[in-house]
This record gives C-alpha cells, structure tokens and sequence, in this order.
C-alpha cells in the first residue's frame, strides 16, 4: 500500500467526518423551533390525509417536537370545515373550491401544501338511460348546493354546451347523496367516494364523469389560519418536514402505506390502494408546480382564477378575494422551499460511494 494512496484514504475519510459532522451541526442548528402546544388536525378516511394518520402512527410528529391532537371525522367533511372556521381546529384540508368560499366568508386561512388531487374521486354518476352529458338536460342532480361539486358540474356541463340552469338541483349533503339515487329521487348525483361506489353498485348507476377527465380541476389544500401560522411558524415547518418524510415514505413503500391504513380503518389495502389511485398523492416536487402561477387548471393560483370566475359569473361577490396581492397570500409556499430532504448528507455520501 502505497504512501499516496494511504493520504487519499485519510483525506477521503477526514472529509466524510467533517463533511457528516458539518451537516449535522447545520441541521441541529436550523431545526425549526416548536413550542410544544397542541395542534388540533382532523383526519379520516382519505389519500390525501394519510400521511397524518402514518406520521402519528410513527411517531414523527412527537420526533419533530409536535404535539399533534387528531379528530376523526368521518365521513362529516363539511362540518369539519365549519369547525376548522370556527377555530375548533388549527387546520385543515380543504378542496381548493371550499377553501376559496370560505375565504371570501371572512375566513382567514393560507394554504401550505397541495396534498392531493381528486383524479377519479369525485364523479358524476346517472341513471343508464342517460348515456351523454347533454341527456342531463332537464334532469334532477342531487348535490350539495353552492358546493365544490357543484362548481364541477358547472365545469362539466359549460364544456358540454350546458349551463347549471339547464338542470334541476336538488339541495342534499354529500353524504346523503348516493342513498337518494338508489331510492330513485334523482336522475344524477354529483359526489365523492365513497359515495360514487355505492351509488354505481347499488343505483344501478352509471360513471358518466369522474374528475380524472380534467386534471386538476379539484385540488385539496391542507391550509392552517393566517394567525396560527403568524405565531407558530416553526411549528408548520415542522409539519411540512414531516409531511415530506412521510409522503417519502409512502412512495417507496407502498404495500406497508395500504396495510397501515387498512388496519386503521378495518378495510382491506386493495382498498386502499385502489382509492389512491382516484385521488392522487402529490409529493414535494409536485407541490412546488402546484405553487406556480401558471393559466387554467395548470396550478393552484390557475384554478383558484377559474373557481372566482365562476362564482363571479354565479352572482357572488368575491370582494377582496378578487384583489390580486389579497389572492396571492392565500398560497404560502416558503415552509415548502425551506424543507429540508436531506439533500446535502445525500450528496456527500453519494460522493464517496
């Protein structure tokens, strides 16, 4: 063993340990403060909110210094909206059409991520003899009034020379939804899974649309109120660090994600498996393309212009939503660009393999 090739072991070594040791003495040193409070979430049975479920389940929130309280909720996704509004909760998911309804109510909320997409979730489903959406004319649609899905109709029905005013809306909660087309109330309901399922399995229904058909029409947005974020700042950035942990996690191990959930919600992981194909996960690099400010349903700022058109055009007043600087702060994605992935450790240690 040469001299020479003694002194690059030693060089190669003596950089590892100060390369490793420098990081880690960044990384203690740039952790996000917390402060311990409780961060009151919601969760339930949804793709885009496993990552909660999995991060609580491994203990990563306690890991980052959060101290995370969850609720389920159900299948009650409005009334945990109401409740987040009404500061029950700190935050929340929002479908991006809800979040921007509630914002023009007096709400104060900003979005911090783009969790998930509804690419199949949301569908419209009809009776068989209804085979176009043109036959929808005259028809009764049952659907939550003044609701996400009713701006996806709108959506649906405009691109198909239809307006809402061509149809008859019955007013009825999601939930209720596919219960009403079995029972032969409506013609066609506009709804959310699983509710779609049961209505196609058990209608007999018929899948006419699912949100699939025009990708990012419905992103979801987890977004906590204006003053949490104020006052805790570190604490959201510490649910974005594990937020990335945890959606890593899920995408290289897939069959541990589905068989964590099924346990969870005593289902099976074909199940859901299944369901995080029609609602799509997004991870970090998906998030900062959400995040641009790019034309129609391209990204969040995109579709956001979209859904105020529409309630503009519907009659409602969009008041400072409309207000270009106002509508910009709805979507904070600083926690998001300051995750860190553990890039420079990776580099370092790819250096030397």
């Amino acid at each position: 063993m040469t001299k020479k090739f003694i002194l690059s072991i030693l060089i190669s070594v003596t950089l590892i340990i100060f390369g490793v040791g420098g990081y880690w003495l960044w990384n203690s040193k740039n952790q996000p403060k917390t402060t311990g409070l409780p961060m009151r979430l919601t969760t339930n049975n949804w793709p885009g909110k496993y990552f909660v479920e999995i991060a609580n389940k491994k203990g990563w929130f306690k890991e980052a210094g959060l101290n995370v309280e969850l609720t389920y909720i159900g299948t009650d996704y409005l009334g945990s909206l109401n409740d987040t509004v009404a500061g029950k909760y700190d935050g929340s998911d929002f479908y991006l059409f809800d979040f921007i309804k509630y914002n023009i109510g007096g709400a104060n909320l900003v979005t911090v991520l783009n969790p998930d997409i509804s690419f199949g979730a949301d569908a419209l489903v009809v009776k068989p003899e209804i085979t176009r959406v043109s036959g929808l004319k005259g028809k009764t649609i049952g659907l939550p009034k003044n609701s996400n899905e009713e701006y996806g109709l709108g959506v649906v029905l405009e691109r198909n020379g239809l307006t809402l005013e061509d149809v008859t809306i019955k007013d009825m909660s999601g939930e209720k939804t596919s219960q009403a087309f079995i029972n032969g109330e409506v013609d066609a309901i506009f709804t959310w899974e699983p509710f779609v399922y049961e209505a196609i399995k058990e209608g007999p229904g018929d899948l006419l649309f699912n949100s699939s058909q025009i990708p990012g029409l419905m992103p979801v947005v987890f977004a906590f109120h204006q003053k949490f974020i104020d006052e805790r700042p570190g604490d959201v950035q510490a649910f974005m660090n594990v937020w990335y942990k945890t959606t890593e996690y899920m995408k290289k191990n897939p069959q541990e994600t589905a068989q964590i959930i099924a346990d969870i919600y005593k289902i099976t992981p074909k199940e859901v498996a299944e369901f995080m194909v029609t609602d799509k996960i997004f991870d970090r690099e998906a998030n900062l393309s959400a995040f641009l400010d790019s034309f129609g349903f391209e990204s969040l700022y995109g579709t956001s212009h979209i859904i105020l058109k529409y309630l503009s055009n519907k009659g409602e007043a969009v008041g400072r939503i409309s207000d270009e600087s106002y509508h910009n702060a709805m979507f904070d994605d600083s926690f998001l660009k300051k995750i860190d992935n553990g890039n420079n450790i990776n580099k370092i240690i790819d250096y030397f393999k």
